[in-house]
């Protein structure tokens, strides 16, 4: 009989070695259970990124020396996950209206070992000097907190209305909760695990970054006072307001600690990235963009800002020094959360309405470094020459007896080229065109057979 077509575990996208802009590039995309990807988390112990899928009602798990899924766990409802390196676990918070809402999962097996309830849970933060998880309560108007030496809840802090988010204070111990509806920020202390402070930002406070260079922590106040809050670390007193757009709302809030530098994007038809100086709290530029950005993340070897643009299918970097977007990546459909990886220098990159997650190289040499590209990625093919430019033989290690399919897929993971390999062989010459006869671009595709072996080649023209 035979058998399915296999997915496509690690698709290599365009990779213009000599012309990438600053060197970026996307290097991969990773099936995955299903959509809505909210959450990515790294357990650097096994060099593996968790994720969840809220749609598939899953957390994932793909081992980054080969950007290959290899565990689905049930979690129903699954929001958040974080990883906690002290005790090689990661937290996942599901079934937010149901009693066992937080799963724990083993680092090292990448099983669930346990569960236990927090009503409500939704986001969550580790906080590695108590080694202690913080638990937005959304529904309950809470934040929990857990014991991570024995996975129990030791207090429930009341905050404001439908805390949704959560950001750490590194210097001075505290943690900001965002107050959704009602328009503040609380400021709890770490150690007293109490509310010391509650400051009202106006709007809904829906995205926060704190800069510790600067000791300050800034926050949206979307649609308000019309404004990104600068408040001070010590003091717990708002120090500035930056104006962004009328009634915009803010999704995303990252920065450069090294430049001094905060991004915000702000949304109201238009989306504009508001670049402002920590130092004097003043806006340096604004840059237009499309769609809507959720995530702001600095890139962990160019230190270059990714900003994750759901509307637009795009990964905008932004310059921190020049505060000017140098390179967009078109990547899969809805792109709304990423994760910077320094073992490798890559950015993983979640996606709402596709079930990828993708990969891109955070390079600043512009030199083809597609971490092995030329060496199968599953056992038992073989090309050459790659990289080519006219034509690569590719050769498998086991003929089937029925009529294959070899297909190659290239950019953000489409199927380019198909070709019916007769039965009984194991061999086939592709030429670098598409189905249509097109001659492809340059860059990284890959190539597999419908019994699931592959491998990646480079083209070069």
């Amino acid at each position: 009989m035979k058998p399915k077509p296999s997915l496509l575990a690690t698709v290599a996208t365009l990779c213009l070695a000599a012309t990438a802009a600053h060197g970026q590039y996307v290097e991969d995309s990773v099936e995955v259970p299903g959509g809505w990807v909210g959450t990515l988390t790294y357990n650097s112990k096994a060099d593996v990124v968790y994720g969840t899928c809220e749609m598939a009602n899953s957390v994932f798990a793909i081992y980054c020396p080969n950007n290959i899924m290899f565990r689905n766990l049930p979690a129903n409802d699954a929001r958040c996950v974080v990883y906690d390196s002290i005790d090689n676990k990661a937290y996942a918070s599901c079934g937010f209206y149901g009693t066992e809402s937080l799963k724990v999962i083993d680092g090292q097996n990448h099983i669930i070992i346990g569960r236990f309830s927090v009503p409500g849970a939704n986001q969550l933060v580790w906080e590695p000097t108590r080694n202690r998880l913080y638990v937005t309560c959304t529904n309950q108007n809470r934040v929990a907190v857990v014991d991570c030496a024995n996975d129990s809840v030791m207090a429930q802090i009341a905050v404001g209305v439908a805390p949704i988010a959560l950001d750490l204070n590194t210097r001075r111990g505290k943690l900001y909760v965002q107050n959704y509806d009602d328009g503040s920020v609380s400021v709890i202390d770490l150690t007293a695990n109490q509310v010391i402070k509650t400051i009202p930002v106006g709007g809904y406070p829906d995205a926060g970054y704190y800069a510790p260079h600067v000791d300050k922590y800034y926050c949206a106040s979307d649609p308000g006072d019309d404004a990104i809050v600068a408040i001070d670390g010590l003091t717990d007193s708002i120090v500035a307001r930056v104006p962004i757009m009328a009634n915009g709302f803010v999704h995303a809030i990252g920065g450069s600690d090294a430049n001094d530098l905060v991004l915000a994007e702000a949304y109201n038809g238009p989306t504009e990235l508001y670049a402002i100086d920590a130092r004097a709290d003043t806006l340096v530029s604004t840059t237009g963009v499309s769609g809507s950005v959720w995530s702001i993340e600095c890139g962990p070897s160019t230190g270059f800002l990714y900003c994750a643009s759901t509307g637009a299918d795009s990964v905008y970097v932004v310059d921190p020094v020049r505060a000017l977007v140098v390179n967009t990546f078109a990547v899969g459909d809805a792109p709304f959360v990423s994760l910077p990886v320094p073992l490798h220098g890559r950015m993983y990159v979640g996606c709402l309405n596709v079930d990828k997650v993708y990969v891109i190289r955070d390079s600043s040499t512009g030199v083809a470094e597609s971490d092995g590209a030329d060496r199968p990625v599953h056992p038992g093919m073989v090309a050459s020459p790659t990289p080519f430019n006219r034509c690569v033989a590719v050769v498998w290690n086991s003929a089937a007896s029925y009529a294959e399919v070899a297909r190659v897929y290239g950019q953000d993971g489409r199927l380019v080229r198909q070709a019916q390999i007769p039965a009984g062989e194991a061999r086939w010459v592709w030429d670098g065109r598409d189905d249509f006869g097109a001659t492809l671009p340059p860059g990284v595709y890959v190539l597999e057979t419908e019994s699931g072996i592959r491998a990646k080649v480079v083209k070069l023209k």
